[in-house]
């Protein structure tokens, strides 16, 4: 029978894993879309750079999905809050600089779609590195808020992205999806 504490331990870490793997799974998600994307459309030259964003991409997928299992004590430990922290952001942040550096290089090339999903990631991808913080060093803000306005945003791009991949099929159809929010949080409508 396990020790309570390593019980607590595996528990907080657990908790950590999910609640960044949700952020992490859409940043993947979005990264197959643009992907298919670019190799459809192009330009041929992102593609090297784009392999790089998939590779940190998939690095932050693992590391967030093995941590679920992770017996050390991270809610008593300063310095293994800082190296997780660490340790989790440096994948985010190869995602933000590659992508950043594609539009700037790509810019005039890249089919609307694949900036709309290049927008949707970078955004994922800041809110993660928002969040990693706020989940490792137990300060979130209540849970409902933070997945309502989540979900909202990830709504927005995926309808910004789906509509642009879709404008020719969409144009007469005649359907629209609108996200409003107001102070009380999103309300799709």
């Amino acid at each position: 029978m396990e020790k309570p504490d390593r019980s607590l331990k595996l528990a907080y870490a657990a908790r950590i894993s999910q609640k960044l793997s949700g952020p992490a799974e859409a940043i993947i998600g979005f990264l197959g879309l643009l992907a298919d994307d670019l190799e459809r459309s192009g330009p041929a030259d992102v593609l090297e750079d784009l392999g790089k964003v998939q590779t940190a991409a998939s690095r932050l997928g693992d590391m967030i999905s093995k941590l679920s299992n992770d017996p050390r004590d991270i809610a008593a430990d300063a310095q293994l809050q800082a190296r997780l922290r660490h340790d989790l952001r440096s994948p985010i942040n190869a995602i933000i600089g590659y992508l950043e550096m594609i539009f700037e290089d790509f810019e005039d090339e890249l089919a609307p779609s694949a900036v709309g999903d290049i927008n949707s990631i970078l955004r994922e991808a800041r809110l993660l590195a928002v969040r990693i913080d706020e989940v490792v060093d137990g300060t979130e803000p209540a849970q409902a808020e933070t997945d309502t306005f989540q979900q909202a945003e990830m709504a927005a791009g995926l309808a910004q992205s789906l509509s642009s991949r879709n404008q020719y099929q969409t144009a007469g159809a005649g359907h629209c999806a609108a996200v409003h929010t107001y102070d009380g949080g999103p309300d799709f409508g």
